[in-house]
């Protein structure tokens, strides 16, 4: 670039006559001397700032590739949370729907005590005709009985399990909120 602008100037200077001065020769080399020096100048300080924003520009891409790399991170640490808290939701709703049919069937059987009376479980005793009735009553009654008291337990082991669920919800909330 500079030695094409040197034949330019060189080209836009007129010949000088045989019979010029050498002192104005000189002087006019100097000049072009002088004129080189500058553009030389420019031209190493133009090198100078183009490496410094070479290095800048490799700087803020490695910045911008950091960045990248956590946003990726936390994008993915956010589905994970969301799944998560998406099977949660599910488990939550199918044990929600489990506890409501686990109550419809405790309160049917706690309607059935009820209408049988003060005496509850021996009144189908009372009403028995012989031993063998009263045997086979007594057999019957204690599968019921077993079974009233496993649907309390599986309803209270509902009811904690709804309520440890939706603690970790509720934590799991707050994480993807965080």
């Amino acid at each position: 670039m500079i030695f094409v602008m040197l034949l330019v100037l060189c080209a836009k200077t007129p010949v000088l006559a045989q019979g010029t001065p050498s002192q104005e020769k000189r002087s006019r080399l100097d000049s072009i001397k002088q004129l080189l020096g500058l553009k030389r100048s420019e031209y190493q300080t133009l090198e100078g700032q183009e490496r410094n924003l070479t290095a800048e520009l490799d700087r803020i891409e490695q910045e911008l590739e950091t960045y990248q790399e956590q946003l990726d991170a936390q994008k993915s640490a956010l589905a994970q949370h969301q799944r998560e808290l998406a099977a949660i939701e599910k488990r939550l709703a199918d044990l929600e729907t489990s506890r409501a049919q686990k109550k419809s069937a405790l309160a049917t059987r706690l309607r059935a005590i009820y209408k049988m009376g003060d005496l509850g479980y021996l009144t189908p005793l009372l009403a028995a005709s012989s031993s063998e009735n009263i045997d086979q009553h007594i057999k019957y009654l204690q599968i019921i009985s077993q079974n009233d008291l496993t649907l309390m337990a599986e309803t209270k082991a509902a009811m904690q399990t709804i309520r440890e669920e939706q603690k970790t919800r509720q934590a799991q909330q707050e994480q993807v909120v965080a």
